[in-house]
């Protein structure tokens, strides 16, 4: 059998750090203000990467993305999917709007500026200088640039007969 040797174990003793060599009080003394800018740096490098989540998330997490920027915009929005009806309203000050957010792998078209339609009928109900606005996520696994239009002719005829604002994400970035 092979017996590995017992290795003796040294704990420094606790007066040695009254004594620092070079400049080793000066980098100690750096490392909590360093180490505090450092978790600043993450936690904003984070806010910054879920906003990016605009550019290729659909569903739920995308409407929620786009609330988070519209609300860092100063645009309060409220989530509105859950009730059945348009994904966001978006108010600021006398301005109120209805959003529906779809993350697609090819253009919006009429079925889905329909969806906005049918949403926005209810909304001039409640409030006659309802706007609403659609924004599409469109052809979302390629890179934005390369994208092109995000809406059908149709769609756009659509969303253009009924003054309603068509954006894409990439308008939102």
């Amino acid at each position: 059998y092979f017996i590995e040797p017992v290795k003796e174990v040294r704990v420094k003793p606790p007066w040695l750090d009254r004594y620092p060599i070079g400049n080793q009080s000066k980098l100690l003394g750096e490392i909590v203000p360093l180490s505090e800018k450092l978790e600043s740096h993450l936690k904003a490098l984070e806010v910054w990467e879920r906003d990016k989540e605009i550019l290729w998330r659909d569903g739920k997490d995308l409407v929620m993305t786009v609330k988070r920027i519209f609300d860092k915009m100063g645009i309060k929005a409220t989530m509105r999917e859950e009730e059945g009806r348009h994904d966001l309203e978006l108010l600021y000050e006398d301005f109120f709007g209805i959003c529906e957010i779809k993350g697609v792998r090819g253009y919006a078209n009429v079925g889905d500026i329909r969806q906005l339609l049918d949403h926005h009928i209810e909304a001039l109900k409640i409030n006659p200088s309802a706007k609403g606005i659609f924004i599409v996520n469109h052809f979302k696994s390629v890179n934005p640039p390369e994208r092109g239009v995000g809406y059908s002719s149709d769609a756009i005829r659509l969303g253009t007969n009924n003054k309603f604002c068509l954006m894409t994400m990439w308008d939102l970035f």
